[in-house]
């Protein structure tokens, strides 16, 4: 998943770095990849010169800018609404925490009024015994204790201070009963306030909890708002594009076109990445088998600008149709790959939007941007991230062919389905295609290569002329081994 950061970022770099005069070279835009244990900068390769011919009549600059931005505002935005919706669900249970929390204060609040009244009747008890006490002490001193000696004139009231001072006085009189009572009643009160500060302490830290939940959310909610609002004014510019496209070039309205019956990924954070790589190799000689990096075929091209963005595909186009997933016309994005061929895929190119791809087409051509409306236009797929699950989906055969999509005016796909006469390999050349008996040649050349990357996440920092570094995460790859031995042409 994309994170805003890294669109922001990547809008930049289409906006900014890939920019350039028509027809002519863009800045070389820096890329530095992290690993493990090591620190490598590389640099993008620019834009080249080519003619009006190889860009389909259109500067390769703009082409490619629009292609970024249309890639990175393709996103999926799962993740930002992820954390709108774990956002929502802390500030639900924040807002209730912080309700239980105020009304726990609210008690504290009670029961600390209560043990001040408590306290306070002890105190007045306590006091109203006191002085009682004082007076009788007070008699009791002026008159005596002893009855036999105390002055006659005193009479019973010596006898009954007597008894009250022995009654109060004790160890366990009233007065020590209403002392203990007063004690804790003041420990009591001691207590309720300190439970009252506890609480309102609570309460305030989870009205601050709260308040900043709300502010998060409304943060969260202003992105998710701004970026499907962008990705859907400019993806909706360019299905409608698309859309007037294929309603002169498609026989039916649903061709190509299907409901997933799971969600398809977003593009890969690199496909920016895979984009310039795929820009870069305008004008670059089509040969057989080639897969770079100066000459290429069809799939040893997109095989060459994916590896480039940190993604091992398979080499030919047949089996690249099979490891991508299928993608319908109205989710078609820039990075998809498009593919050719109603009884064996034999043609792949790139989308790069506007119902436009590059492709290397056959001996003669070179790498060029092409419409994507040729006769056998066979559909549409997304490279993922290693670890994605692909859905099983049946790849064109002879006998199985897929349905002609494509009005036939359209002309044949003029992509290249065998070998030139005396082909050999050179170093570094895989047939794209297994030979049959009655080819002048009889065996089929397989190469395996293998490509190893940290088993760790990496991180590619784009860093655009004149912008601000932003970082996007790539999915670790595992080493791949791509082997060229299947019936398709590239």
């Amino acid at each position: 998943m994309l994170g805003l950061a890294a669109v922001g970022g990547l809008l930049g770099a289409a906006l900014t770095g890939p920019a350039n005069t028509a027809y002519g070279s863009s800045p070389a835009t820096s890329t530095t990849v992290v690993s493990p244990s090591t620190t490598t900068t590389t640099t993008l390769p620019p834009i080249p010169n080519v003619p009006p011919a190889d860009t389909n009549g259109q500067p390769a600059g703009p082409l490619l800018s629009s292609a970024i931005a249309l890639a990175s505002l393709g996103v999926d935005d799962t993740a930002l609404t992820a954390a709108v919706d774990g956002t929502q669900a802390k500030l639900d249970k924040d807002a209730l925490t912080a309700r239980q929390a105020d009304s726990e204060a609210t008690v504290a609040d009670r029961a600390a009024a209560g043990a001040q009244r408590r306290a306070a009747a002890a105190e007045a008890q306590y006091r109203d015994m006191a002085s009682a006490v004082q007076q009788a002490v007070i008699y009791l001193y002026t008159t005596g204790a002893d009855p036999i000696s105390v002055s006659p004139r005193a009479g019973s009231l010596a006898l009954y201070a007597q008894d009250y001072a022995e009654s109060t006085l004790g160890p366990y009189g009233v007065l020590s009963q209403r002392a203990e009572v007063e004690r804790a009643q003041r420990d009591a009160l001691s207590e309720a306030r300190r439970q009252q500060r506890t609480a309102r302490q609570a309460a305030s830290r989870e009205t601050k909890a709260l308040a900043d939940q709300q502010t998060e959310l409304r943060r969260l909610e202003t992105e998710l708002s701004s970026v499907s609002s962008a990705s859907a004014e400019a993806i909706t510019a360019d299905h409608a594009a698309l859309a007037t496209q294929a309603g002169t070039e498609l026989l039916s309205d649903d061709t190509l076109q299907f409901n997933p019956k799971t969600p398809i990924p977003a593009p890969v954070a690199t496909t920016p990445v895979a984009l310039t790589w795929a820009f870069a190799e305008l004008g670059q000689q089509y040969v057989w088998g080639a897969t770079g990096p100066k000459t290429f075929d069809c799939s040893g091209l997109t095989q060459f600008v994916w590896k480039a963005a940190g993604v091992s595909i398979p080499r030919v186009a047949a089996d690249q149709d099979s490891w991508t997933i299928p993608v319908p016309l109205s989710q078609l994005l820039p990075g998809d790959l498009v593919f050719f061929g109603r009884t064996d895929v034999h043609h792949v190119g790139i989308y790069i939007g506007d119902g436009l791809m590059i492709n290397a087409p056959h001996t003669g051509t070179v790498v060029q941007v092409s419409p994507i409306w040729w006769s056998d236009l066979a559909g549409f797929g997304r490279v993922h991230a290693p670890g994605t699950p692909v859905p099983a989906h049946n790849t064109p055969s002879p006998k199985a062919p897929a349905p002609a999509s494509v009005i036939p005016t359209a002309g044949p796909v003029p992509s290249q389905t065998k070998p030139p006469k005396g082909w050999k390999p050179k170093p570094g050349e895989t047939t794209p295609i297994a030979l049959g008996p009655s080819s002048s040649t009889t065996t089929t050349s397989t190469t395996s290569t293998s490509t190893t990357v940290p088993a760790t996440t990496t991180t590619v920092t784009l860093v655009p002329a004149d912008t601000t570094t932003t970082t996007s995460t790539i999915p670790p790859d595992t080493t791949a081994t791509e082997t060229a031995t299947t019936t398709s042409s590239g």
